[in-house]
This record gives C-alpha cells, sequence and structure tokens, in this order.
C-alpha cells in the first residue's frame, strides 16, 4: 500500500499484511479446509523529528531471543521492568518481529484458516469468540484453534517534543486502509473476506477493510444452506436439509417448509445470482434434492430464517474528519493513557471469514494484499 502523504506536523504508522490464499481440499470441511499463506510486516515514518508515532509489540515472554538464549535481531527495543518491545521512534516493526511474535503466541505465522465469527455486535464491548469450520452434517460449534488466525499485542505512544516525554489522552484512527488481490484476473475476491477485530480500550468492533473506500457500515449473515460435502447439493439429512450458522428464530427442524419434486440450483444464500447454473456452483451454492426432500426455497429461507449477523465498521464509517490534520469524529481505535506512561494499547486480530461469500474453492492459491494506515493529530 502507497502510504499518502499526511498534513504537516502528522504522524503516520502503517500495517502491511500480504498473503496468499492456498491449500488442499479435505472432503468433509470444503468450505473452510482451503489455508492462507501471510507474511505481516509494518513500515512506518515519521513527519516530523518534532514529533513522532510510536509503535511496539507488548508480550509477557521474550519473542526476541532464540532457544539458546540468542538475541534474533529484530530491530526491537526492550524497555526495562515492562512488557513493552518498542521499534525506534519513527520506523516500523519489521516482518521477522511479527512472526516470531506471533510464533511464540502460537497464532497464524504462515498460514490462515477461514473461521467465523458467527453473529457479532459493534461497540457492545462483546469480545470476539471465533468458532470453527462446520463439518459436514453436523451444526455444533467449536472454538477456532490459535493457528488458524493471527492475534497481535500492539502499542503506541507519542512525543510530541522529540524526547522521552509522551503526550496522554492522544487518539489514534485508522485513516487508511487498502485490501486488493495481488493480480485481480488471477487472484478472485478473497481479500473481501478479511476480517480485523480492534480491541483497542475505547470500543471493540469488527472492521472490513475490503469494501469500497465510500461503502457504509453493513453486517455478514453467518447462516445458510451449505454444500460441505460437495456433491453438488445442499446438504441433507434423513429428507431434511440442514441450516448452519446461527440464527434468529426458531425453527421446526422435522417439518421445513418446501417439498422439492425437482432439482435446481436456487441462490439461497442471496449471492445475487438470478438464474445460476451449474459454472456457478460452489459451497454457497448448490442444488436442492428432489425425491420428496424438504427444505427451503429462497422464499421461504428469507421469510422462516433470520439469520444472525456478523457486524462489521468499514473505512467510509470510521474516517475521521481531517481538518489539515486536526481529526475529528469518526472511530478512534485506541488512546494514550492518562499516566505518565502515555501507552496505548491496541489487540488486533486479522482473520478471515469464512462466511464471506468470496470463500470458495475457486478463490485457492489466490494471493492478496492488507494495509492499514494509523495516524495521530498533528501538534496545535
Amino acid at each position: 500500500m502507497g502510504v499518502r502523504k499526511a498534513a504537516i506536523g502528522t504522524s503516520i504508522m502503517s500495517l502491511i499484511l500480504v498473503a496468499s490464499f492456498a491449500g488442499a481440499i479435505s472432503g468433509t470441511i470444503a468450505w473452510y479446509a482451503s489455508s492462507t499463506r501471510a507474511t505481516l510486516s509494518y513500515q512506518g515514518t515519521s513527519i516530523s523529528q518534532s514529533e513522532s508515532l510510536q509503535i511496539g509489540l507488548e508480550s509477557e515472554v521474550d519473542f526476541t531471543k532464540d532457544n539458546h538464549n540468542i538475541d534474533l535481531g529484530l530491530g526491537l527495543i526492550h524497555e526495562e521492568n515492562t512488557n513493552y518491545y518498542w521499534a525506534k521512534a519513527g520506523t516500523g516493526l519489521r516482518a521477522d518481529a511479527i512472526n516470531a511474535f506471533l510464533s511464540k503466541h502460537g497464532f497464524a505465522t504462515t498460514e490462515l484458516s477461514p473461521v467465523t465469527s458467527l453473529g457479532y455486535t459493534n461497540h457492545d464491548d462483546q469480545d470476539l469468540a471465533l468458532k470453527k469450520a462446520p463439518m459436514a452434517y453436523s451444526t455444533n460449534t467449536y472454538t477456532a484453534l490459535k493457528y488458524s488466525y493471527a492475534e497481535i499485542k500492539l502499542i503506541f505512544r507519542v512525543s510530541r517534543s522529540g524526547g522521552d516525554v509522551y503526550s496522554r489522552n492522544e487518539k489514534i484512527w485508522i485513516t487508511d486502509a487498502v485490501a486488493e488481490a495481488e493480480d485481480s484476473e488471477h487472484d478472485k475476491d478473497i481479500y473481501k473476506a478479511l476480517r480485523v477485530h480492534i480491541d483497542g480500550g475505547l470500543t471493540k468492533f469488527i472492521f472490513n477493510p475490503g469494501t469500497a473506500k465510500n461503502a457504509p457500515a453493513s453486517s455478514t449473515p453467518v447462516a445458510g444452506l451449505l454444500d460441505l460435502n460437495k456433491d453438488g447439493y445442499y446438504d441433507h439429512t434423513d429428507g431434511r436439509e440442514i441450516i448452519y450458522g446461527a440464527y434468529t428464530k426458531a425453527l421446526d427442524h422435522t417439518n421445513p417448509p418446501s417439498i422439492f419434486t425437482s432439482e435446481y440450483y436456487d441462490d439461497v444464500n442471496n449471492l445475487g445470482i438470478a438464474e445460476p447454473t451449474e459454472s456457478d456452483a460452489s459451497t454457497f451454492m448448490a442444488k436442492h434434492y428432489a425425491t420428496n426432500n424438504r427444505g427451503y426455497t429462497k422464499t421461504a429461507f428469507a421469510t422462516y430464517i433470520a439469520s444472525a449477523q456478523a457486524q462489521y465498521e468499514t473505512l467510509a464509517s470510521i474516517l475521521p474528519t481531517d481538518d489539515n490534520g486536526i481529526l475529528s469524529g469518526g472511530i478512534p481505535v485506541t488512546v494514550t493513557d492518562d499516566d505518565e506512561a502515555g501507552i496505548a494499547h491496541l489487540k488486533a486480530t486479522v482473520y478471515l471469514e469464512g462466511w464471506d461469500h468470496s470463500v470458495v474453492d475457486a478463490a485457492i492459491n489466490s494471493k492478496f494484499n492488507l494495509g492499514l494506515q494509523f495516524q495521530v493529530d498533528r501538534a496545535v
């Protein structure tokens, strides 16, 4: 991501995530069986010597040395008697530093497997509880494994004088975000499934960086019919179609409303395909199984099923107003403490939301880029 220039006196840090969607399919969990290879790196700049936004990592264990206690040369400075590991002011966190941190804490470093938040309400002080992929024919949910996603504990501080005095109550915003396919022709739309959960003390929310710049806040439905066994039909058992995910209406699973006497492709999950054919088939698009099988047409599903939603913010919904470097409004992601240390804490969880319709077999081996830009006010 090319970091745009800021107004004079503004400090910017950018987070760059480069990843590829790659892996093999396992028949019973086709929805989520693909994995994502990821490399994380940070870049940062201090716009002026008199003002600096410094970034670091917070860790209770030392991740900067190997098993033989040899320094890994990650370019970090451990602040004595704290859990803080700082990059030099005005610089960024290197990829090897991020990967060492993630590896030490058991999170994903080179692979991300799509998971799901299920239902999530932004700004409701709701913790993120990621869940594993559903298994074919099972509606049980299980906690996602740590190595399926990346959870990074970031720290920030702001020096207005260029010395060791740090500003208190400094709000920090995300002011730019890019999520895009590396090769738009080959790499499909998997970047649209990227999510970043923000937990910075001010509020908690899911951020979707893969939307258009002017897109409003929205949500992802997290329930539907799926073809997880890859036979071309929505999964069914005992003559009834199976609804996966989370929903908000009580259902009579013994008596779904529709009886199918013919087979046809049906856009039950609302992919926006008016007359789907075999070429549109995917985990989210399949046929109804006939021979008196009972289930849900698109109309019946919308009528009888109220899917739970995973709410998300977009760049347009969190972006502050920028008046020559003076930021206001929007949704700040964290704020420096009201004490002498002046530290801001931000836990950022990067994951792929499996209920996003871009998570299909056709996206395997695609590559994508993610970039986030952090910014504070200029000095006044």
